[in-house]
């Protein structure tokens, strides 16, 4: 499943509410202790890798800010998902990733306004885009890199690393603020602009998690929603299948099975994912299953944290219809 692929699983294998900007938050505990509702998973897989055993491959958390950010003005809400195989030597041997995506979407979860992909493992990727919702338009900017070019010296060259350089338009405010490379290059360059935002609402793949949260699938089985990623925005089903019970660490659970695929895709198609929310009012999200090339991957739920005053966090919009009484109630 691309989108969800990329934000979610794939990289497994290879202060003042209202007055405060949204600029691109460190990956720092501080700030992520700030979160009043977290999710901490363990993500597994079985397949022909490992002899279709399962294999544990990586700690993955997920957690909402609490505190609105204003962006180009507009109020936002911070959404987080940090994956890491520090701790699974199976892993660090073939692709050790340090993975952090951040999401500055709306309140309403109607429109990402900005993304940020941050892995500092092998792949040493730094990526944002802009959604730029007026203009209908992506702006993908990414980590400035070294390149190999040689260096004549008399009769001989020698190849040596320069930073790259580019004469594309200028950065937004936002991202002017890290240190200059050798104090003199910045930290970002454009790396592609296209005007393919051709839709009025949508969401990057971590926002859907909490869009799905967030929906009555009691009342109605089907939601349809529109996701944003890279450059590019594509339509998914989540469809409410049946009501089961989890085992989640030596306790039951009754859930809800919620399958998102890509529209036009058949059930068990390319790109599907299995989503089980808490059959309650808070609708957390317990486990994920997305086929992998030749096996599965698995996202199970460890430990949690969060309040019943604070639903989805406490900057996300509740989900309509939910009163204070249902929320105090929700256990």
């Amino acid at each position: 499943m691309g989108t969800i692929h990329r934000a979610l699983l794939a990289c497994a294998f290879m202060s003042a509410a209202t007055a405060a900007p949204a600029e691109l938050l460190p990956p720092t505990k501080a700030v992520d202790a700030t979160a009043v509702e977290r999710f901490d998973y363990r993500l597994a897989y079985q397949g022909l890798l490992t002899a279709f055993l399962w294999k544990d491959l990586a700690d993955v958390s997920i957690f909402s800010l609490p505190d609105t950010v204003r962006f180009g003005g507009s109020d936002g809400c911070k959404m987080v998902m940090t994956l890491s195989t520090e701790r699974y030597s199976f892993a660090e041997v073939f692709h050790p990733v340090r993975y952090r995506w951040e999401s500055t979407t709306s309140p309403d979860l109607s429109r990402t306004y900005l993304t940020e992909e941050r892995d500092t493992g092998s792949n040493r990727e730094h990526n944002v885009v802009l959604m730029d919702w007026p203009n209908k338009r992506f702006s993908v900017y990414r980590k400035r890199e070294k390149k190999l070019v040689d260096a004549y010296w008399e009769d001989s060259s020698v190849p040596v690393q320069v930073w790259e350089t580019t004469e594309n338009p200028a950065l937004p405010p936002f991202l002017r603020d890290y240190p200059l490379l050798d104090g003199k290059y910045s930290y970002f360059i454009p790396y592609k602009s296209k005007k393919t935002l051709n839709t009025d609402t949508g969401v990057d793949p971590l926002a859907m998690i909490y869009r799905i949260r967030r929906h009555d699938f009691t009342t109605k089985p089907d939601h349809y929603i529109e996701v944003t990623h890279d450059n590019k925005v594509n339509r998914y089903h989540a469809r409410l299948v049946q009501r089961e019970v989890l085992q989640i660490n030596d306790a039951e659970r009754r859930s809800l099975r919620i399958v998102v695929i890509p529209e036009g895709e058949a059930k068990h198609g390319k790109g599907q994912m299995d989503l089980w929310l808490s059959d309650d009012a808070r609708r957390l999200p317990l486990r994920f299953e997305v086929k992998a090339p030749v096996g599965l991957l698995r996202i199970g739920l460890v430990n949690y944290r969060t309040r019943e005053d604070s639903p989805l966090g406490g900057c996300i919009n509740p989900r309509p219809g939910l009163s204070a009484n249902v929320r105090s109630a929700a256990k």
